[in-house]
């Protein structure tokens, strides 16, 4: 039975890979995906170079502590029976089997230890497949290195739904803000005119008159006015409001000190109140997913 193990450290903190691993719903699921390239998808491929296989599957993500009292974050994903989702074998796509296990250890305290071990049945005696097939997992442990970015973009988008009461990013009716597609807000102009006087950067305080200085930016999670050289430009990955399987990702502008402010919150409270129900939606501990390898042109 193939089999595959991981092993290194990605720099970090134990919650932000933890708060970039677990998924509680088909959103976030997507949407990380999404940011961290993982190979996963769903629906609309461009190119398959190996038989489809699909994956029902029980998921379990957590910290325990270990005998030492360490804090050790765990991930489990083992395949199931699910009677209500029958195989697709008479549309060409065959159901695999796989038990994979995933430790996190922060090391040091920039570094979080990665262990990962998984085996596979993809029921085919086709070598090259097999082959093919275990390529697209690895390629998928491999982007366990950019948890730890994803878990940043997920902290913003959550101060955005916070500070904004935005779901979503969808634009309220108050807002000054234009809504581009998929949800995602276009960077939105000043409700105030750009020259008004006593308008000033929110980080270093300087004013937006005169010819010389430079016009005005709005941070995405705070709305307030911010100058070229304090802000940055993040991306962001959101499931479409008007389309659940399509995930849209833009780059938004924020200051410099949403970002700091965004980098120290804690993940494991962040997940506390998105689990009662704060600026999240519930979702099933079952998922279903399909892999597949793409071409990009």
């Amino acid at each position: 039975m193939p089999s595959l193990l991981l092993l290194g450290t990605v720099a970090g903190s134990l919650n932000d890979v933890m708060y970039a691993s677990i998924a509680t719903n088909t959103d976030t699921m997507r949407s990380r995906s999404k940011f961290v390239q993982d190979g996963v998808m769903n629906s609309k491929l461009l190119t398959c170079v190996e038989e489809p296989r699909d994956y029902t599957c029980i998921e379990a993500t957590g910290l325990i502590p270990n005998d030492y009292g360490e804090l050790v974050g765990f991930h489990l994903v083992h395949s199931l029976e699910f009677s209500q989702l029958p195989v697709f074998r008479n549309n060409g796509v065959e159901r695999a089997n796989m038990s994979v296990c995933a430790f996190f250890r922060q090391k040091t305290t920039t570094l979080v230890e990665c262990y990962c071990r998984g085996y596979f049945d993809f029921q085919s005696t086709n070598d090259m497949l097999n082959n093919i097939s275990l390529h697209t997992v690895s390629t998928q442990w491999l982007s366990i290195a950019r948890y730890v970015e994803c878990a940043q973009m997920k902290k913003l988008v959550w101060w955005i739904r916070v500070r904004t009461g935005r779901d979503s990013f969808a634009s309220s009716s108050q807002s000054s803000s234009s809504t581009s597609s998929g949800g995602i807000p276009a960077i939105r102009q000043p409700a105030r005119p750009r020259t008004q006087a006593g308008a000033r950067c929110r980080v270093c305080n300087r004013g937006f008159g005169g010819i010389l200085r430079s016009t005005p930016k709005v941070c995405a999670c705070c709305d307030e006015w911010v100058c070229k050289r304090c802000c940055v430009k993040k991306q962001v990955c959101v499931v479409s409001s008007h389309n659940r399987s399509k995930v849209n990702d833009k780059k938004l502008i924020f200051c410099a000190q949403c970002v700091a402010e965004g980098a120290k919150s804690d993940a494991a409270l962040i997940v506390r109140e998105e689990s009662l129900g704060h600026y999240s939606s519930d979702a099933s501990t079952i998922s279903s997913s399909t892999h597949r390898t793409t071409i990009n042109e």
